[in-house]
């Protein structure tokens, strides 16, 4: 559902992302003023306005699942057999506004020791070569042994197939309570714990 224009605007965002993190703000007064990536595309991104940006952004958002889900399955045509361990971790950011208007923003505990602050945890999967596999953003007060079932079956890898690859998970304690052991061991994961 990407114009020509809207698909060069979400690769140059991307690309800046990669080349120049910041904001999306940020990113668009890199493409306008200390970039020439916008001379790689068909479609004329030059001069676009900021909103622009922020509109990309909310639509590669709402595309977030299936973009994941193709870029993973792509990766694994063109390198096979590297998903051999996957690493699991959660980890969470602070806003220092009041985010009234976020519903995912809560006050829960911050990794950086910010429990003032409204926090968005981010559930990331990644395999052995940090490429990433499945990501999930939850409410800041998410408690992180919730999250490994939800995205073990958002990757299909919960299915009852017996011929099913299992990857090794590796994951920190905080994740590896009793009942996530136990369900990894019910469906024959390897896994490896870090303390």
């Amino acid at each position: 559902g990407f114009t020509s224009k809207e698909k060069a605007l979400a690769a140059a965002v991307i690309w800046g992302r990669l080349i120049q993190p910041g904001s999306d703000l940020l990113t668009w007064r890199w493409l306008r003023n200390d970039s020439s990536l916008s001379e790689f595309f068909e479609a004329d991104i030059s001069r676009v306005h900021k909103d622009r940006i922020y509109e990309i952004a909310d639509k590669l958002l709402a595309n977030k699942d299936r973009l994941e889900k193709q870029l993973y399955q792509r990766q694994n045509e063109l390198f096979p057999g590297r998903n051999t361990l996957f690493l699991f971790d959660l980890t969470n950011f602070y806003f220092e506004g009041r985010c009234l208007e976020n519903e995912l923003a809560k006050r829960g505990k911050s990794k950086e020791n910010r429990k003032e602050n409204p926090l968005v945890s981010l559930a990331l999967m990644v395999d052995q070569d940090g490429f990433p596999v499945k990501s999930k953003v939850y409410e800041g007060n998410v408690g992180e042994p919730k999250t490994l079932a939800e995205v073990l079956e958002a990757c299909g890898l919960l299915q009852e197939n017996e011929g099913l690859y299992k990857p090794t998970l590796a994951m920190d304690r905080g994740i590896a309570t009793k009942e996530n052991i136990a369900l990894l061991k019910k469906h024959g994961f390897p896994y490896v714990v870090i303390e």
